[in-house]
């Protein structure tokens, strides 16, 4: 029986931001799901393009000018987009000695004010990162020929990603169970 139905059959009146925590939490679990693909995938290809770079560079004696470039844009996207992965789970650095010592309602204060901060934190990096990819749009990354704002695009996009994260674990915090499962899922 679905919670919904539960609550109907017990008499229970549904929250009135049921709506609005599922809809984030399906929008979390879309774009938590490809960012952490993507940022795997990122970091695979920078293994690949760093080992393609090892074997021009000292074997064959000639290096590929765009190969270090690359890997470094990459790795820029691999944090940005893993950010999303790591909020979900709750894996952010935490002060957890003084989070244990207080009691509970001093507690919910702690994770208001550590919400509003770090959907504070990413709102600027989304417009100082879009400010910056916009500034530097008309150059290129050397030895790549694209331009550098693909780089610099990687904070706005994760930025969002990481405020729909931190969103979602606010309003439904993953149990110690739900991580473990999720890391036993990835090993």
């Amino acid at each position: 029986m679905s919670e919904g139905r539960l609550r109907k059959a017990s008499g229970d009146a549904a929250h009135p931001f049921d709506g609005v925590r599922r809809l984030v939490a399906s929008l979390e679990s879309v774009t938590t799901a490809a960012g952490m693909v993507l940022s795997c995938g990122a970091l695979a290809a920078s293994a690949l393009i760093g080992l393609f770079q090892i074997v021009t560079r000292f074997i064959l004696d000639r290096p590929a000018p765009w190969s270090e470039p690359t890997v470094r844009t990459l790795l820029i996207w691999m944090v940005y987009l893993g950010l999303c992965g790591a909020i979900r789970n709750g894996a952010m650095v935490a002060v957890d000695v003084v989070y244990n010592t207080v009691g509970p309602r001093l507690q919910r204060v702690m994770r208001a004010f550590i919400l509003i901060a770090s959907v504070g934190l990413f709102a600027l990096l989304f417009y100082f990162g879009l400010e910056m990819a916009e500034f530097v749009r008309h150059q290129n990354l050397a030895g790549v020929g694209i331009s550098i704002a693909w780089a610099y695009a990687a904070i706005p996009v994760g930025s969002l990603l990481a405020t729909i994260s931190l969103l979602a674990h606010a309003v439904r915090p993953q149990s110690d169970d739900e991580v473990e499962k999720l890391k036993e899922q990835a090993l």
